[in-house]
């Protein structure tokens, strides 16, 4: 047995190269650097490319500057991301309103369809819209006020003052309106305007009759005027502004009869005809800015109704 130190066992490979070449875990080769058990501690590898294929994750927080920015939304395949975030801040703003518009909330997609997202309309301007064709809907659809149901005509009375007396008929005169004809006892219930000559000519005339036709109209009453010979355009004349505020006929009496029988003045003399056909007060010139409601309520016929 001899005294010689046995030398330790070498385990290693002949075909391995010596000295500062040699692969060790504090010395990589270039063949072993992308082996992550290469580095670090070979019992506890670190993978620096975590699942989802892009560094750090679809869902990874990162930082610009000292401010965290919140979590991305998931990104395309070969998207990447470079070291110096803030110079995507223009893209990450692009990529997140097209991902809103591709994915809306539940509201947006019931009240605003793809086919209009993908035109670029705006949501509340359409909303308006359809929000004033809808108020002008229901104004169209409310009916209008309509006149209240009158009662049937009454039947001519026969009292016994004498006619174009108070409390008694008007003459009886065959008026014009174009080529019909009326009779004036047929005029009931209404309010008479005996119109002088040329009135249509006198500043101010139309509105004082347009103020008539429209006192008239509060009681549900017609408004006819009356002019004398020749006198069927200035009837009309004041009748076509007159209408605008109430129910205007215009009318000619050929032979001046009512006229002769009442008087005629500067300005209009006003003839209130109860539903029997009698005159209930004498005749009263009638003057810009004057209120003849208490003569009209007593003719009206909302009073039978």
């Amino acid at each position: 047995m001899s005294d010689e130190a046995t030398p330790p066992r070498d385990d290693r490979d002949p075909a391995e190269p010596e000295g500062p070449d040699r692969a060790s875990p504090a010395n990589p080769t270039p063949g072993n650097l992308g082996n992550p058990a290469s580095h670090g501690d070979p019992a506890n590898p670190v993978d620096p490319t975590p699942a989802g294929g892009t560094p750090g994750g679809p869902s990874r927080r990162i930082r610009n500057g000292s401010a965290e920015l919140p979590p991305l939304p998931p990104l395309p395949a070969g998207f990447l991301i470079p070291e110096d975030l803030s110079e995507l801040d223009e893209e990450v703003r692009a990529y997140r309103k097209e991902w809103r518009a591709a994915h809306p909330a539940g509201w947006r997609r019931m009240l605003w369809p793809a086919w209009l997202r993908r035109q670029g309309h705006n949501l509340p301007l359409l909303l308006l819209a359809l929000l004033s064709v809808a108020v002008f809907a229901t104004l169209v659809s409310v009916p209008a006020p309509t006149r209240p149901a009158l009662p049937p005509p009454v039947t001519l009375a026969h009292p016994s003052a004498s006619p174009g007396s108070v409390g008694g008929l008007l003459p009886q005169v065959t008026l014009h309106s174009g080529r019909a004809q009326v009779s004036s006892r047929d005029l009931r219930p209404g309010l008479l305007v005996l119109l002088p000559p040329h009135l249509s000519t006198v500043a101010g005339s139309r509105d004082t009759v347009s103020e008539i036709a429209a006192q008239a109209e509060e009681f549900q009453l017609a408004t006819f005027l009356i002019a004398g010979p020749g006198g069927t355009g200035s009837a009309e004349a004041l009748a076509g502004t007159a209408r605008q505020r109430g129910v205007v006929t215009a009318l000619e009496d050929r032979g001046g009869v009512l006229a002769k029988t009442y008087g005629s003045g500067p300005d209009p003399l006003v003839l209130t005809v109860a539903g029997d056909g009698r005159l209930v007060r004498a005749p009263l010139p009638f003057h810009q800015g004057d209120r003849i409601e208490p003569l009209l309520d007593a003719i009206s016929p909302l009073q039978s109704s």
